[in-house]
């Protein structure tokens, strides 16, 4: 992708910037690529590369447009077993991590482990339910949803714009990547272990050259053409500090597969720049060497194409405009992002027939700053949000025992945490917590697959061979049959 022919994208990055007020603290430790539905690797090759037709950034022509419904008549959604281990990838990742990495156990101010959507459900409080539970000193979270009212087009068009947008052919079979973030949200007292799933990425070495090449007037130009495009928006640009010390980056290449492999060269990228203190925080708790990027794909009806070429501060007023719930949808957004460590987001939007009309990319600075004009309340939420976590985390981490499995309902109006019935203990323990797992903390037993760096779900393949429904049900309804002109909260979405 040649970043350098689009000022408008060099502007935005040049906006990923470390918010004013306390930011959680991300670091990644390690990754897992899943291949399919059974096999995983301890490995970055799943990472793809941000990689989309350039001829979508300011919309496509009619005749150049994508459709997100091709080969949606053979995509099966994915649901899951009602007896399956939902942290089991987790698990196997922290067993690598352990006995191959840094050869002993994870630091034990890691007090919570579970997916990345237990941290944005605390702060957006929708309706979801896990189940917790405490082993070996440590607190995990499950998720109990099993995804078997998603609507298969809405969710396979998401799938399938990911696929456009890293140039990638082939089926959507469940493929992706999951990186395990340590985050820091300032509690003083406990860290908290997450699998975040990410979408794409851009290459950081790139951007510290565009700032090398794009410095002085090239960065005038860029900010007039946005002013330009916006002569009746009211657009507040986020302060830069300044700089005066040179940062030195971590030269890293990234493999054929779009994963990314370390290299021990260093070099001085900037000189004289006046945003060096900005791009020091812009990788901040995360790898310098990777951007991530989030990308959404949207119904919004009413969209002009044009509306493409406006800023990117323009661009969502034309969305919070015309988009029903905008709110609920970009709130969550914006905290999936936050405690990711994903930068940077790309919005593709679609008409009624899955055509994609074009995409937008959008620095989380700048989404951030729309909600703090726009909705107040929203914008308080987000600057609580930490706060938010550490009390209902501290409050489940003081109050569960050993051998017991929490209820942990979240809704609109509150959390509510609750003992299961003694009886579903044992059973609920033995589903919850895989065999491996057992056998390496307890036993420091490693099987020969994990020593190699991969691990096959066999329990996953056998729930399968058992002819249960969790990845063999029909799509729900037909792109044909699909009444297009309902109203879809696309917040409750997994697109």
């Amino acid at each position: 992708m040649t970043f350098e022919k689009n000022p408008e994208i060099v502007s935005e990055l040049r906006k990923i910037t470390k918010p004013q007020h306390d930011y959680p603290k991300l670091k990644d430790i390690m990754s897992y690529s899943q291949v399919g539905l059974y096999e995983i690797g301890f490995n970055r090759e799943g990472l793809p590369l941000f990689d989309p037709p350039m001829n979508l950034f300011g919309g496509a022509p009619r005749e150049n447009r994508i459709s997100l419904s091709e080969g949606a008549e053979t995509y099966v959604p994915r649901l899951f077993a009602e007896d399956e281990a939902r942290l089991s990838n987790i698990m196997r990742c922290i067993i690598y991590y352990e006995s191959q990495v840094i050869k002993r156990r994870i630091n034990k101010d890691i007090k919570v482990i579970g997916n990345s959507g237990i941290l944005q459900d605390l702060v957006t409080m929708v309706n979801m339910t896990y189940k917790i539970f405490s082993y070996d000193g440590q607190v995990f979270v499950a998720p109990t949803d099993r995804r078997i009212n998603q609507h298969g087009p809405l969710v396979y068009s998401g799938k399938k714009f990911e696929q456009v947008m890293t140039n990638k052919t082939g089926a959507c079979d469940g493929s992706h990547f999951k990186t395990l973030q340590e985050v820091d949200t300032g509690s003083g007292s406990f860290k908290v272990l997450i699998a975040s799933e990410i979408d794409s990425y851009v290459d950081g070495n790139k951007v510290y050259n565009l700032k090398k090449n794009h410095s002085g007037n090239e960065k005038n130009t860029v900010q007039s053409k946005d002013k330009d495009n916006d002569k009746n928006v009211n657009e507040k640009e986020p302060e830069k500090e300044d700089a005066n010390k040179k940062v030195e980056v971590e030269s890293k290449e990234a493999d054929t597969k779009g994963g990314v492999k370390e290299g021990s060269e260093k070099e001085d990228v900037f000189k004289n720049t006046e945003e060096e203190e900005e791009l020091k925080s812009m990788f901040e708790g995360g790898d310098e060497d990777v951007i991530y990027v989030e990308l959404k794909s949207m119904l919004c009806r009413g969209f002009k194409p044009g509306y493409f070429k406006k800023s990117p501060y323009a661009f969502l007023q034309e969305l919070y405009n015309l988009k029903y719930n905008f709110w609920t949808y970009m709130f969550k957004i914006i905290i999936q992002c936050v405690f990711t460590n994903q930068k940077v987001i790309v919005f593709g939007i679609r008409n009624d027939s899955f055509k994609q009309l074009g995409i937008k990319l959008i620095s989380l600075s700048t989404m951030i700053e729309f909600m703090k004009n726009y909705s107040p309340t929203h914008y308080e939420r987000y600057k609580s949000a930490t706060n938010t976590i550490n009390t209902e985390l501290t409050k489940i981490i003081d109050t569960i025992k050993d051998g017991v499995v929490y209820q942990f309902v979240i809704s609109p109006s509150g959390y509510n945490l609750t003992p299961l019935p003694e009886s579903q203990w044992k059973p609920e323990l033995d589903k919850l917590i895989i065999k491996e797992f057992r056998d390496w903390r307890e036993k420091g037993i490693v099987s020969d697959e994990i020593k190699k760096g991969k691990s096959y779900d066999r329990q996953l393949d056998s729930i399968a061979n058992k002819g249960d429904d969790f990845h063999l049900m029909k799509m729900i309804g037909s792109l044909e049959k699909l009444d297009l002109h309902e109203k879809v909260d696309f917040a409750n979405v997994a697109a």
